[in-house]
């Protein structure tokens, strides 16, 4: 089950902040899903404004311009998707009613954490400043970046993550918008 700190939802929350990566090469590879205990019926959700995450101004400044996707939910079966049944908050936004960026923030255990970073690992890993870890990936025309630092796990992805840069820069302003709140 994943743990979540009430006090550190806010910082959570800005945490989610920013999310286009970059792939690092065009062919599909099988992404590698830890193993995560049940969800607890007394684990914390965090809960915050994906706006604190990616602002509007942000978000109208990427190519194309987004806006949020208030009502996003990642497809079922994937990984983010995973850490949204174990309390992680998903934010999406996209070009119209689709979420064609998304960012999902989790904070799980100790052990969990340890065997998500391990799983990623069988990604490339990119050059992310400020974080522990970060690698890259494309699986099914996803670009996907998994992000580790502090007690955060933050999974970013786009289809326009085509290029490591593009994952870099996504993912320096998430980790820099968490790390302006606090994280």
């Amino acid at each position: 089950m994943l743990r979540w700190n009430r006090r550190l939802a806010p910082i959570a929350a800005a945490a989610l902040l920013a999310g286009l990566l970059a792939a690092c090469s065009t062919e599909a590879s099988p992404t590698v899903t830890p193993t995560l205990s049940e969800p607890s019926p007394t684990s914390e959700k965090v809960a915050l404004n994906c706006n604190l995450l990616l602002s509007d101004r942000d978000a109208a400044a990427s190519t194309p311009p987004l806006h949020p996707i208030p009502t996003f939910v990642p497809p079922s079966g994937t990984l983010p998707s995973l850490l949204v049944e174990h309390g992680g908050q998903p934010c999406g936004w996209g070009v119209d009613s689709s979420a064609s960026l998304q960012v999902i923030l989790a904070i799980p255990f100790a052990s969990e954490f340890t065997a998500a970073k391990a799983a990623a690992a069988s990604g490339q890993a990119i050059d992310v400043p400020q974080v522990d870890a970060a690698y890259f990936e494309i699986s099914d025309g996803m670009g996907q970046v998994q992000v580790f630092f502090g007690s955060y796990w933050i999974d970013i992805a786009s289809p326009a993550f085509t290029t490591p840069d593009r994952a870099v820069s996504m993912s320096t302003l998430v980790v820099r918008n968490l790390r302006s709140a606090g994280g």
